[in-house]
């Protein structure tokens, strides 16, 4: 699973059961502020409508079996 601030833009494969994924991130922010994130993780997604109205993409990753801590209704 690959984690990132901003939006993912493109995944792939590569060779050797290899994978990559591209962020693209809006907000600028100093290089400490990433972290690196490993382990199996479960995905909720949702669409959210933003204040903005602009639609957004959510996902909460959490450790195997928790899935159902992640319903409810999200607001922007």
């Amino acid at each position: 699973m690959l984690l990132s601030n901003g939006n993912l833009v493109e995944q792939g494969r590569l060779d050797g059961g290899r994978h990559y994924a591209v962020w693209d991130d809006p907000f600028a922010k100093p290089s400490y502020l990433f972290a690196l994130v490993a382990g199996r993780f479960d995905v909720h997604e949702d669409r959210i409508v933003r204040a903005s109205g602009r639609e957004a993409l959510l996902q909460v990753y959490v450790e195997p079996g928790n899935l159902d801590k992640t319903r409810t209704r999200w607001r922007a």
